[in-house]
């Protein structure tokens, strides 16, 4: 979370670096992304529930788990996007 914070703040200022620390977030993530609902699944079918109501909550807690890092790894891959992107190191070195 901190990374996206001071990532964040990074951006507004249309600093590359905001860029390298959302990343990095993004990626740091995805595991962790993945790890927490399978073991929380494992837990919900230990404790008795039925075997589709773990099945829903592994899958709701995947998709929201996976949305953001997901989104920010997709979205800077855009041609525009890093285009964009480019012309903030250009301003920067500029002046």
């Amino acid at each position: 979370s901190l990374l996206l914070i001071v990532g964040g703040a990074a951006l507004v200022c249309r600093s590359r670096r905001g860029v390298t620390l959302t990343r990095v977030y993004a990626f740091a993530q995805i595991p962790w992304a993945l790890i927490g609902p399978v073991v929380g699944a494992f837990f919900m079918s230990n404790g008795g529930m039925p075997r589709w109501m773990v099945m829903f909550g592994l899958l709701i807690g995947l998709t929201l788990s996976l949305a953001w890092p997901i989104f920010l790894l997709v979205w800077y891959a855009r041609a525009p996007v890093r285009d964009e992107i480019a012309l903030w190191e250009r301003r920067t070195n500029a002046g």
